[in-house]
């Protein structure tokens, strides 16, 4: 950076008590943040950088640490809960020692975002798109692939599936997810029989021996399947029949395997317009052992659901024939 320009590495906003001004010390942190860098002396620092930062949050004994950036947006996510500092008790050593390594990966994290800063050149553009993510390879037969993202998949602030390609020869189109929990060997089954795409990776985002952790966050890659979701093919009233065909197959061997599927929807098939067009399975979230797995704890209401589909509850092979017989119900009117 030069020297003319002034670098913000760290917000801190502090109160003496969360009452303090009627507001949140880290959602007053994060306007704090987003208004520095609304300054015109940080003008060209907004066209040309994500303006990455720490906030932290600071109320009487509790602190807590989030993380900033901005895109289209100024986008701010916690990266601890409120950590209550003081000591209070006798037998604290476990809470000392949390609260020592989050303060020494703040300073670790603090020093190398000022290497990255001290590097770039207000003249030049950053070196990666700053509208994704910061990481572009994976491991496959333990060679490093390395790929650039083309586009979100999704037209939704929380998408997390991208379109990217690879960089060496020859070029391929591929889809990058990050999640919490997959069921990958479920994908596996489902792609050696011919019902999704083929998986590629499922495991750690980085694994360089320095890895920053990403705790369970994970990524996926998978092929790219050119077409368009069974909801879109429902839109244009006319489905094709082959289309319904393989999706039942498609359950009937994922039950067959021991699996469950949980989130069966017309947005999480793929029809692909081949000459024998078929129906793939793409969102493997919730899918796992049948008896084994449960649905995450936030269920979308406004859906029509299985009885016994709760939060959290065990997904249950009725549970996707209930799901397969609504798109088949809704699909009957319109197969040609």
């Amino acid at each position: 950076m030069n020297d003319d320009q002034a670098v913000h590495l760290v917000v801190y906003e502090g109160k003496n008590e969360f009452e303090d001004g009627g507001s949140d010390p880290s959602t007053q942190g994060a306007f704090s943040y987003l208004r520095i860098f609304c300054q015109e002396d940080n003008h060209t620092l907004l066209l040309k950088t994500c303006c990455p930062v720490f906030i932290v949050a600071h109320a009487g004994a509790w602190l807590t640490i989030l993380g900033g950036v901005i895109t289209s947006k100024c986008i701010v996510q916690r990266l601890t809960d409120f950590l209550w500092v003081p000591v209070h008790s006798t037998h604290d050593d476990d809470h000392w020692l949390r609260i020592a390594r989050i303060f020494y990966v703040l300073k670790e994290s603090i020093g190398r975002l000022e290497s990255c800063e001290l590097c770039y050149n207000l003249s030049h553009p950053i070196p990666h798109p700053w509208f994704f993510p910061s990481v572009h390879t994976f491991s496959e037969n333990g060679v490093e692939v390395r790929f650039e993202y083309m586009k979100p998949l999704e037209d939704d602030q929380t998408c997390v599936t991208y379109l990217v390609e690879t960089v060496e020869a020859p070029q391929k189109k591929i889809v990058v997810k990050f999640i919490t929990r997959y069921g990958a060997d479920v994908h596996r089954t489902m792609a050696e029989a011919g019902f999704a795409p083929k998986l590629h990776y499922f495991g750690p985002i980085d694994t360089t021996e320095d890895a920053v952790s990403y705790d369970k966050l994970r990524m996926v890659v998978m092929d790219y399947m050119e077409g368009v979701t069974l909801s879109a093919v429902i839109k244009q009233e006319r489905v094709p029949a082959r289309v319904v065909t393989h999706l039942r197959e498609a359950i009937k061997h994922l039950h067959g395997a021991g699996f469950v599927f949980g989130d069966l929807c017309g947005p999480n098939v793929i029809v692909t317009p081949s000459d024998e067009i078929t129906a793939w399975l793409i969102d493997f979230d919730w899918a796992g052992k049948d008896g084994k797995v449960m649905y995450p704890v936030s269920i979308n209401k406004e859906l029509t659901w299985a009885k016994g589909t709760e939060g959290l509850n065990p997904i249950d092979k009725e549970h996707d024939l209930f799901n397969l017989n609504s798109i088949l119900e809704t699909c009957s009117t319109l197969i040609v």
